[in-house]
């Protein structure tokens, strides 16, 4: 499986409002940040030619350089057992562009809050607000265990050694009404 970092999930303008709204639900969050990151799931590593194909796939949308924020993560991803539809369309794509070797392209959003030195509070499930629930899930993470390198694959489900393993919030029932 190859992790790779993409642009920003969001402009400038949506994260100050997404953390204003996270600030006024209580966690005490001092900076937010938020970038697309492609999970690739391979039949077999690809060689020099097919990951510069892969690359240049993959390298979309505003190219400035998003904060790298330590703190905690948030990976909004498809729910399990299920595929997105720009999953189908991105793996459609690459195999037309002679990449047979890839079995699965998917995109995740991942979310950095920096709180400082202040504890947030647990569950966050006042967080959630930020995804689909029919066709997204949640999961949560200590910082830093989102990086550019294939070898930490933790981050979409797959299990690594440098990092605890994510756990899933679970949705919360609609109230009545609404």
């Amino acid at each position: 499986m190859l992790i790779l970092r993409g642009s920003p999930a969001l402009s400038t303008f949506r994260l100050a409002q997404l953390l204003q709204d996270i600030v006024a639900a209580g966690v005490p969050a001092i900076a937010l940040s938020a970038e697309f990151v492609h999970v690739v799931d391979l039949a077999r590593e690809l060689t020099a030619t097919e990951r510069g194909i892969l690359d240049q796939l993959l390298t979309y949308g505003p190219s400035r350089e998003t904060a790298r924020l330590h703190g905690l993560e948030q990976i909004v991803a498809p729910r399990p057992g299920t595929i997105s539809p720009w999953s189908s369309k991105a793996t459609d794509i690459a195999h037309l562009c002679g990449l047979t070797a890839v079995k699965r392209i998917e995109r995740v959003v991942a979310y950095a809050l920096d709180t400082g030195d202040t504890a947030p509070p647990f569950p966050l499930t006042n967080l959630d607000a930020g995804h689909f629930r029919a066709s997204s899930a949640i999961s949560f993470g200590s910082g830093g265990v989102l990086s550019s390198s294939s070898s930490s694959a933790a981050r979409a489900g797959a299990k690594s050694s440098d990092s605890k393993p994510a756990t899933t919030s679970q949705p919360r029932p609609h109230a009545a009404g609404r």
